[in-house]
């Protein structure tokens, strides 16, 4: 099992190397905005939590990571377009320091400790339902009745959650 406290790319490398994922149901996200895992095994009392240094306390100050964080603020922070160049640049600049990261101490790059394991019970099975109005298949708890019909959540108007880039929202 896992719970990562973020919903940024980490959480892609923590799927990568766990295994575990939000279908498999092994996987479970807190919205607390921090780049963290705790790993555990289910039925176990304790969890190894791993928390990831502030990359600017991580960094050297080199020419090479100056450069790389200028185009990550232009292509990413900024969102402008990159030229074919600068692309190439960022992709090698990239590729060179995360290369260069893997190099150091685990204690420069984390913090770790053991925590209390979360108790999260497995994932209840729910039978599929039909959306009355657009007949789509719907889990049976995620399914709003009008006038004795069922509707999934977007057909009736109803609220709804979404994992976006700043946490979980509602969305109508």
């Amino acid at each position: 099992m896992v719970l990562v406290e973020c919903n940024n790319c980490f959480t892609d490398g923590i799927q990568g190397i766990s295994g575990c994922t939000f279908g498999n149901n092994a996987m479970v996200y807190k919205d607390l905005g921090k780049t963290s895992a705790s790993f555990w095994i289910r039925g176990n009392k304790k969890a190894f939590r791993v928390v990831v240094k502030r990359y600017d306390e991580l960094q050297k100050g080199t020419p090479e990571e100056k450069e790389l964080n200028k185009l990550f603020e232009k292509a990413v922070k900024q969102r402008k377009k990159l030229s074919p160049k600068e692309s190439e640049r960022m992709a090698e600049l990239a590729q060179k320091l995360s290369f260069q990261m893997l190099e150091r101490d685990d204690e420069e790059v984390f913090k770790t400790q053991w925590v209390q394991a979360p108790k999260i019970e497995y994932a209840p099975i729910f039978e599929s339902v039909i959306c009355n109005k657009c007949k789509e298949s719907v889990m049976e708890s995620h399914i709003r009745l009008k006038q004795g019909k069922p509707y999934c959540l977007k057909c009736y108007a109803s609220d709804y959650y979404m994992v976006l880039g700043k946490g979980i929202c509602t969305g109508k």
